[in-house]
C-alpha cells in the first residue's frame, strides 16, 4: 500500500501509519526530484499553486519582505509564495532540501539512514555546498549511526545562499508584488498623493514609482535609496557595512558611472574620504539621501499619481490604462474627477516633458559643476606653474647679475 502512495499524500498520513517508504517508492520520488534539473522536463513540469490570499492581510505580507529569509519560510502562505518564485528562478531544490533535511530530523532511527542517502542522492549535484559540508554528510551517511547534525553545515550554506542571493531578487519580484496588489487597502494607496515618505515607504507604492522613474530616465535616484536601506540594515561598523558602503560608492556616486547620482561636491567628497578613512557607520549616507529625497520630492513626486503602465489591483487609488495600452498611459487619484481623454493625453505630455527638462537641467548642473572643478584645477595648477616658472627666471636673473658685479668688481681692482 506504501509503495502506490505519491508523495505529496504521504505528508498527510496519519502518524501511526506513517513510516519509511519502500525502496520503490524513494526511486519514483527520486526521479521526480531529478526532473526539477532537467531543463527538457522542467518545462513540462506543473508549477506550484500561488497560496490562496484569503485570511492574509496586507501587513502580515508585507511583513514577508521584512529582516530575513526566515520571516517568509515561518509563515504557511509565505514560504508557498516564496517557493513559487524560486520555481521560476529555478532555484526550488535548496528549499526542497532544507524540507527534506527537517523532515529526516523527524524521522524514527530506524528509517534515517535510508532517507538520508536519498537526500545524498537526489540533491548532491544541484545544491552549492563546499567540500567540506559536502564531506561530512557523506561520512555520516556512510556510518553505522548517522548523525544528524553533520548536515547542519549544509542546510546553513543553503540558508545563507537563500538570505543574499533569492531572497533579495524574491521582494522585487513581480510575482510577490503581484500578491501584495491582491491585498492592499484603499486607505494605504489613497496616501500616495499627499505624502511622499508613504509612497517610499510601501511596496507596491514605490515599485510604480521606479516603472514611472524608468521611463523619465531618472531610476537611478530610487535604486540608490533602495541601496542605503539595505546599507543601514547590515551590522554597523563591520565589515560587510564597509563592503557595501563602497559598493554603493563605486555604483551610484563615482563620477561617469552608469547610473551615477548627482550629489554636492561637499557630500561627495565626504562620503570618499569617510571610506577611505574606514570611518564607515550608519550614518555615512545620511546627507546623501536627504539631498535624493528633495530632488525626487521636487521633480518627479509632482508626476507620482501618474504612475507609468500600472493598474493598481484593488482599483484604490489609482486608476488608468493596460499595460500594453502605453501610448495613453492615463492614471488618476480616484477622489478626482478624470478629465477628457485628449486633455488629459496632453496635460500627461506637459507634465512629463516638464519633469524631464528639470532633471536634465539638474544632470547638467551636476555636469557643469564637475567641469568647473576640473578646469578650476586646471587653472590652478596653471597659475602655479607660471608662478614657479617666474620664480626660476627671478632666480637666474639675479644669479647673473651678481656673477657680472663679481667681475666687474675685480676689473677694478
Amino acid at each position: 500500500m506504501c509503495d502506490e502512495t505519491p508523495q505529496h499524500d504521504f505528508q498527510r498520513l496519519p502518524s501511526q501509519f506513517r513510516r519509511m517508504p519502500s525502496n520503490s517508492t524513494l526511486a519514483a520520488q527520486h526521479q521526480q526530484a531529478m526532473a526539477m534539473f532537467d531543463p527538457n522536463v522542467r518545462t513540462s513540469r506543473e508549477a506550484p499553486p500561488k497560496p490562496d490570499p484569503s485570511g492574509v492581510e496586507y501587513p502580515r505580507a508585507a511583513s514577508w519582505a521584512a529582516g530575513s529569509c526566515a520571516n517568509v519560510l515561518n509563515d504557511e502562505k509565505g514560504r508557498q509564495l516564496f517557493r513559487c518564485f524560486l520555481f521560476q528562478s529555478l532555484a526550488e531544490e535548496n528549499l526542497s532540501f532544507i524540507e527534506a533535511v527537517d523532515k529526516l530530523k523527524k524521522m524514527k532511527s530506524s528509517d534515517e539512514k535510508k532517507f538520508a542517502k536519498h537526500i545524498l542522492d537526489t540533491y548532491a549535484s544541484s545544491i552549492n555546498l563546499s567540500s567540506n559540508a559536502m564531506k561530512r554528510m557523506k561520512d555520516t551517511i556512510e556510518s553505522d549511526s548517522p548523525d544528524l547534525e553533520e548536515f547542519a553545515p549544509a542546510v546553513k550554506e543553503v540558508k545563507r545562499l537563500l538570505e543574499n542571493d533569492q531572497f533579495p531578487r524574491f521582494r522585487r519580484s513581480d510575482i510577490y508584488l503581484e500578491f501584495l496588489e491582491e491585498l492592499l487597502p484603499r486607505s494605504y494607496a489613497e496616501k500616495w498623493a499627499t505624502s511622499f515618505e508613504a509612497l517610499l515607504g510601501n511596496h507596491v507604492g514605490r515599485h510604480h514609482f521606479r516603472l514611472f522613474l524608468r521611463e523619465i530616465h531618472a531610476e537611478e535616484n530610487l535604486r540608490f535609496w533602495e541601496a542605503v536601506v539595505e546599507f543601514r540594515s547590515s551590522k554597523n561598523k563591520s565589515s560587510a557595512m564597509v563592503n557595501l558602503g563602497n559598493v554603493i560608492l563605486k555604483t551610484y556616486l563615482q563620477e561617469g558611472t552608469l547610473n551615477e547620482v548627482f550629489l554636492p561636491f561637499g557630500v561627495r567628497q565626504l562620503i570618499e574620504r569617510r571610506i577611505n578613512d574606514r570611518e564607515v557607520d550608519i550614518t555615512l549616507f545620511d546627507e546623501a539621501i536627504k539631498h535624493v529625497e528633495q530632488v525626487l520630492r521636487n521633480d518627479p513626486y509632482v508626476l507620482a499619481v501618474y504612475l507609468a503602465s500600472a493598474t493598481v489591483a484593488t482599483g484604490c487609488a489609482v486608476v488608468g490604462c493596460t499595460i500594453g495600452q502605453r501610448t495613453m498611459e492615463r492614471t488618476r487619484v480616484l477622489s478626482r474627477q478624470p478629465p477628457t481623454e485628449q486633455n488629459e493625453a496632453s496635460a500627461m505630455r506637459t507634465r512629463r516633458g516638464s519633469v524631464q527638462k528639470r532633471i536634465e537641467k539638474s544632470h547638467r548642473r551636476g555636469a557643469a559643476s564637475v567641469k568647473s572643478r576640473k578646469s578650476a584645477k586646471a587653472s590652478k595648477m596653471s597659475v602655479k606653474s607660471r608662478k614657479t616658472g617666474k620664480s626660476s627666471s627671478l632666480k637666474v636673473k639675479t644669479k647673473n647679475r651678481s656673477k657680472e658685479d663679481e667681475a666687474s668688481g675685480k676689473v677694478q681692482k
